[in-house]
């Protein structure tokens, strides 16, 4: 007998102990829960943005500073997958992108250590009909790109992220408007000897 009342009370204690450990299961899956209804109002509140890499079909993913270089004198489709370091890529003298024609997203990421004496990450971006490069009707656009502890120089039309920016002009009939749109420059610096010259973003 008593080693039937024993068997009974195993029983009884295992049939207990999975009651307790389903009950611990919710309860971490609640946790779970709440930890993530926090994290997201945290982004609400602080108005953070988190990065997704959301774009179009066919635009050209850049991960590295090789691939910055297949932008040159380019009208394609472009975007940011990544932060990335020029030094550390061991460009000591950047030399910007000329002839650029296309679109340039950064996704929030981060350029830094950029140093170039002829100017920023691109050169002259001219979208007129006289600049060698197909019209683009849509305009050029660069956006949501931040540049970080740049060290540029030069002697006209100089800057961080844009030497220079040229459209078609007001009475453009295809409605060309080229932007730079949610970008920033931090912690960087702009050397032009002569002042009469423009320095610009």
């Amino acid at each position: 007998m008593k080693g039937k009342s024993h068997k009974n009370l195993l029983e009884v204690l295992e049939k207990i102990m999975t009651r307790i450990t389903m009950k611990m299961n919710k309860l971490k899956g609640v946790a779970f829960l709440l930890s993530l209804m926090m994290i997201f109002t945290m982004y609400a509140t602080l108005n953070i943005v988190p990065k997704v890499n959301v774009y179009a079909a066919t635009a050209t993913g850049i991960y590295n500073v090789a691939d910055l270089d297949k932008m040159r004198s380019s009208s394609g489709d472009f975007v940011l997958m990544n932060d990335l370091d020029i030094a550390a890529a061991g460009v000591t003298k950047w030399t910007p992108i000329p002839n650029f024609k296309g679109t340039f997203d950064g996704q929030g990421y981060t350029i830094v250590n950029l140093s170039g004496t002829s100017g920023g990450l691109f050169g002259t971006c001219d979208n007129t009909s006289n600049s060698g490069n197909p019209f683009r009707p849509n305009g050029i656009e660069i956006s949501n790109v931040i540049m970080k502890n740049a060290n540029i120089s030069g002697f006209q039309n100089i800057g961080v992220l844009v030497n220079n920016i040229i459209c078609q002009g007001v009475g453009d009939p295809n409605g060309n408007v080229n932007k730079i749109t949610n970008c920033k420059v931090i912690d960087s610096t702009i050397t032009n000897p002569n002042t009469g010259n423009n320095q610009n973003v």
